[in-house]
């Protein structure tokens, strides 16, 4: 788990990748798969250390945003302590599974 300290502003990353397409390379396999990108509208899910959530989608919140074929991110100011736990996720697919990250006062 990766931490931070309160005030941060990381860059929150997800994939999405078949496992399933033809002709892997062997980092393609290693990773879990090709890139690609889903049907279905993009969202990126997250709750806050205090239970409230935010949900960004794709092409409506500025907020996420398409790195590549396959890769999106958000750039989340972190304002709260405690831990963060978030995801990428399509209407057909969630990309990688659920992210924790944990938010310290200081980094000591």
């Amino acid at each position: 788990m990766n931490t931070y300290t309160k005030g941060s502003l990381p860059n929150l990353r997800g994939e999405f990748r078949d496992p399933d397409a033809g002709n892997l390379t062997a980092d393609e396999l290693a990773l879990g798969g090709r890139l690609f990108d889903p049907a279905g509208q993009i969202h990126f899910k997250l709750i806050k250390p205090d239970a409230s959530n935010v949900v960004y989608i794709y092409g409506v919140n500025a907020e996420l945003l398409r790195d590549n074929v396959g890769k999106y991110r958000v750039q989340y100011q972190l304002t709260q302590e405690g831990d963060y736990w978030y995801r990428f996720e399509s209407d057909v697919q969630i990309a990688v599974g659920e992210k924790t990250i944990r938010v310290a006062d200081t980094p000591f």
